[in-house]
């Protein structure tokens, strides 16, 4: 190895500079370089530096601001039209976001205040399928995985809620079958879920409950405000969180997958730790589907690729947290 000759290298010429008197230093001077060696090459968790994987094509996903189902179809169709594109053609993951729950389960607020009802997301949702379907012509081979997005941040954030979420997702599947959408088109759940929006112990309890029914996997797209950036040891979030609770409604709880914000480069590092934790405390190591960025709506945030090297890197630091990631994403305004 490069390392073991030049080390011998620095081992002969000490030889010849001190003569043949210093047996002794020489023996001691090869142990420390030996020991040096070991260190640098099987050096625990660390991970050997190496090219960062290319990143793939940037999906949109997009903050759902009107019932409009043909504006749904053109999400839709856009993003067909773009997987169709490449050839071989690519798969994709987009999120709609649809807001908080109500505190009836019926319905969301969408960020601009507009309220929604669980059959207008469900009819969004099929609108944004059949413009995919349709916008990959004659390529039938690509499939996007469109998670119907809520978050943590309104009434409904409980074992009720995940139940009632999960009711939607199942809502949705159903009718993507009866069209023929599922061929391309992949349902998941999804919900952005923030230490800072609300409670560990009601994001919990939305996982057990959406997990209840599991029609499909969740993708959680949020974040992990306030957790350690260089400790691993379950350590303290903001608003009571703490890593495990960031780990198990992200991985821990069965449907869960995450597709992480990284705004910055802070995030990269605070889901690298939340990985470690898992590897370490939970025997159940964080895979991510990738970053999710929201450049288009800040350009003071982390463009893609920037996003994509921080996480990839920082994952890729440590030999248990060594993984490549699917997908990369941006979310936008609708």
């Amino acid at each position: 190895m490069p390392q073991t000759r030049f080390l011998n290298g620095q081992r002969t010429r000490v030889r010849r500079f001190w003569g043949a008197g210093t047996h002794l230093s020489r023996r001691l001077l090869f142990l420390i370089a030996s020991v040096v060696t070991c260190l640098v090459l099987f050096a625990p968790n660390v991970h050997p530096a190496f090219a960062v994987q290319a990143k793939p094509p940037t999906d949109k996903s997009y903050y759902i601001t009107t019932t409009s189902t043909s504006s749904a179809y053109n999400l839709g169709c856009n993003q067909g039209t773009l997987d169709a594109s490449f050839s071989p053609p690519v798969n994709s993951e987009v999120v709609l976001d649809f807001g908080g729950q109500n505190s009836s389960g019926t319905g969301t607020l969408l960020i601009n205040g507009t309220s929604i009802t669980n059959a207008q997301i469900e009819s969004v949702a099929e609108q944004f399928s059949s413009g995919y379907w349709n916008c990959t012509g004659n390529d039938s081979t690509s499939k996007v995985t469109l998670g119907i997005g809520t978050n943590n941040s309104y009434y409904d954030v409980s074992s009720s809620g995940g139940n009632a979420w999960a009711q939607v997702i199942s809502a949705v599947i159903n009718s993507n079958k009866s069209s023929g959408y599922d061929a391309q088109v992949v349902i998941d759940g999804a919900n952005d879920m923030e230490p800072d929006f609300g409670s560990a112990s009601g994001t919990i309890a939305w996982a057990q409950g959406y997990a209840n029914v599991f029609p499909a996997p969740y993708i959680n797209y949020g974040s992990a405000d306030g957790c350690p950036s260089s400790s691993s040891a379950n350590g303290s979030c903001n608003n009571g969180w703490n890593q495990y609770d960031v780990w198990y409604v992200s991985w821990g709880s069965p449907p869960a997958k995450p597709l992480p914000e990284i705004y910055y480069s802070v995030q990269a590092q605070q889901w690298t730790m939340i990985s470690l934790y898992g590897a370490q405390s939970q025997n159940k190591v964080v895979r991510m589907q990738g970053p999710l960025d929201e450049y288009d709506l800040d350009s003071s945030t982390d463009t893609s690729a920037q996003a994509w090297s921080q996480l990839w890197t920082d994952l890729n630091t440590y030999s248990t947290t060594a993984q490549n990631m699917n997908y990369s994403a941006e979310i936008a305004n609708e």
